[in-house]
């Protein structure tokens, strides 16, 4: 895997794959740092067909910083009970996707925690129909 290079004012920047799926656009101050969703998927599926395995690919980028590995088989990133996103990450097994009438129709529904979802009452109603039957008391 190769880094990308950029050039500004007439000089070549060398950037890595990474960086290069940073959103850089006139609102890339607002709520933090920003990711271009398409770049991401592709790097993610590039890094997935790398014959020494996703972890050798990524360790590859040399992106300077040491790599968390989640522990989760499906990890999802966690709302709180306004459907804000927080830095959360939990099990998929363990939510549930919550949307509300608010939400465009391009967006994503939140993942919330079903332990969360079963103690407030208007969460609960705002649970897609895929996902109501993860909340039946057993």
């Amino acid at each position: 895997m190769t880094n990308a290079v950029e050039q500004r004012k007439g000089e070549f920047v060398r950037q890595s794959v990474l960086d290069a799926c940073e959103y850089r656009g006139p609102l890339n101050e607002f709520l933090g740092r920003r990711w271009w969703r398409a770049a991401i998927d592709d790097l993610s599926w590039n890094l997935s067909q790398d014959e020494h395995g996703y972890e050798a690919a990524l360790g590859k980028l040399n992106v300077g910083e040491n790599i968390t590995w989640l522990m989760q088989s499906e990890p999802v990133l966690l709302s709180d009970a306004d459907l804000v996103e927080t830095d959360e990450i939990a099990e998929a097994s363990e939510c549930v996707r919550v949307t509300d009438e608010d939400f465009p129709a391009n967006v994503d529904p939140a993942w919330v925690l079903i332990k969360l979802v079963k103690e407030d009452k208007h969460l609960r109603a705002k649970v897609v129909y895929e996902d109501r039957d993860l909340l039946d008391d057993e």
